[in-house]
């Protein structure tokens, strides 16, 4: 299928938007997808109700930006290797009490409240492009691996592993030949460790050893690869610079010290010497491409692959659910008064 057939692993589009003050959540998938991501959905969320719905993006004109309409977006990248997760929502509970107070951790919840105080014609949109993938059909797990070993002092800052030379193994079978004695063969590479009764895993700090179990925890999940991005656009005369710190604060609450963070990988801004004359023009074709990519949902460096990063199952959770009616009571959200149920079994159809 891939090699003859041209086949490849189709992904979904997650997005969360705001229009003048609405907050709706879309997901752009493929037609043949629409029954398991339907009887997922309503497996989490049976009190959840969906519609196929006109593509938002047409709303807006699509030569954005342009005189009637400006915007400011960005691409967004990790600050340090993906194998290094996010704080994910276990992280937002500090005692067990706190998990019966959902209301006072959500993230999502402090991201729809700023998009609620959206005027009219301003619009904020986020999107995340998630594509699944096996563990086996990336390096991914692999990377996790490797930079645990180096964090325990298993590997050197090179990545080299510890290893025998040959020449140690002539030495060695060498000295058992003359003296009939066995000799201990000496390991080169890796990280060379202090002399103690210790092994290296126990001499790590408390932080430490929390950074290594973070590590190994994400790699144990499923992985997806994603492209995250997003965009404030609004009528010119509407525009508000602070308009594009709502989604930017939303980001910060995952962001961690000791772990992981978002950055721009790429904004709409261009930095160069102010008085080049090509500034306008190159800020204005990466609006263009910015505005063209998420109508299209491609990827960074499309047609070719790239520009994306590795997030598990939990971070992706953590970033995109629906929040629930006791986690967000306000009434931003249009919630659904009535439950659809099926028919009873054996009702008569004539």
């Amino acid at each position: 299928e891939r090699w003859l057939n041209g086949e490849f692993q189709l992904g979904y589009s997650l997005e969360l938007v705001c229009t003048e003050g609405q907050v709706h959540f879309y997901i752009r998938l493929p037609e043949k997808s629409r029954r398991l991501m339907e009887s997922s959905l309503y497996a989490q969320f049976p009190d959840a109700e969906l519609t196929e719905v006109e593509d938002y993006v047409k709303a807006v004109p699509q030569n954005v930006p342009n005189k009637d309409w400006r915007m400011w977006g960005a691409t967004l990248k990790m600050g340090k290797e993906d194998v290094y997760p996010i704080r994910t929502y276990p992280k937002f509970f500090e005692t067990k009490e706190d998990l019966k107070e959902e209301k006072r951790i959500d993230p999502v919840s402090a991201l729809v409240e700023g998009m609620a105080k959206m005027g009219e014609g301003e619009h904020v949109w986020l999107q995340f492009l998630i594509t699944p993938f096996a563990p086996d059909e990336a390096d991914f797990v692999q990377r996790g691996k490797k930079e645990v070993d180096r964090l325990v002092h298993r590997i050197d800052e090179e990545g080299k592993e510890p290893s025998i030379s040959f020449m140690e193994d002539i030495r060695a079978a060498g000295h058992m030949t003359i003296t009939g004695e066995d000799s201990e063969r000496k390991m080169t590479g890796g990280k060379e460790e202090e002399k103690g009764l210790m092994a290296p895993e126990l001499r790590l700090t408390t932080g430490e050893r929390d950074v290594v179990s973070a590590i190994e925890e994400k790699i144990a999940k499923h992985p997806f690869r994603i492209t995250l991005r997003f965009i404030y656009l609004a009528r010119t005369e509407k525009y508000m610079s602070i308009g594009k710190t709502v989604p930017l604060s939303y980001f910060q609450q995952f962001n961690t010290s000791n772990l992981n963070l978002f950055r721009p990988l790429q904004t709409t801004k261009v930095y160069t010497i102010k008085a080049f004359f090509l500034d306008k023009r190159r800020a204005y074709l990466r609006r263009r491409r910015l505005f063209r990519l998420y109508s299209t949902r491609d990827n960074f460096n499309w047609p070719r692959p790239g520009g994306t990063f590795t997030m598990n199952e939990e971070e992706l959770a953590t970033m995109f659910h629906f929040p629930g009616r006791f986690a967000y009571p306000s009434g931003v959200m249009q919630r659904v008064e009535t439950r659809k149920g099926e028919a009873p079994p054996g009702l008569p159809l004539e």
